[in-house]
């Protein structure tokens, strides 16, 4: 049986036959399905900003004067607001979503990336090369 390419990009290539990733090839006969997962980038060091940020604001009501009597500048105001926008900002990570093939021996992330569409279009051809191999 001669092997079609169904789809090749700079990252991954799908035949009829294999699956090429990088350097490892998985082979349609071991792959039983294919399915889009998905897990989101743990960041604890936004949580700690939005947390900091938000101490440095609650500290500031109640206080009109500076430490030494002077009318209060709002720097406190600034600074505080400053870490709950870079914390939520940071807090804002995409998603990842990842090719996930199911065989008898389990299951491996063959490819991650933070565009679904990309995904999709991917599970797309993986379903299509699965199709072709088992007919």
């Amino acid at each position: 049986m001669l092997e079609d390419i169904i789809y090749q990009d700079p990252t991954i290539l799908i035949s009829t036959s294999r699956i090429v990733v990088g350097s490892t090839t998985y082979v349609f006969n071991n792959v039983a399905s294919v399915k889009m997962t998905y897990s989101v980038p743990p960041n604890r060091l936004s949580s700690a900003l939005i947390i900091i940020g938000g101490f440095i604001l609650l500290s500031h009501f109640g206080e009109t004067r500076g430490d030494y009597g002077e009318p209060f500048s709002g720097e406190k105001v600034f600074y505080g607001i400053a870490l709950c926008g870079v914390g939520l900002w940071m807090r804002s990570d995409k998603m990842l979503y990842h090719v996930t093939l199911v065989s008898s021996s389990g299951e491996s992330k063959a490819i991650t990336s933070s565009d679904r569409a990309y995904i999709d279009a991917i599970i797309g051809h993986i379903n299509d090369g699965i199709v072709r191999n088992h007919r």
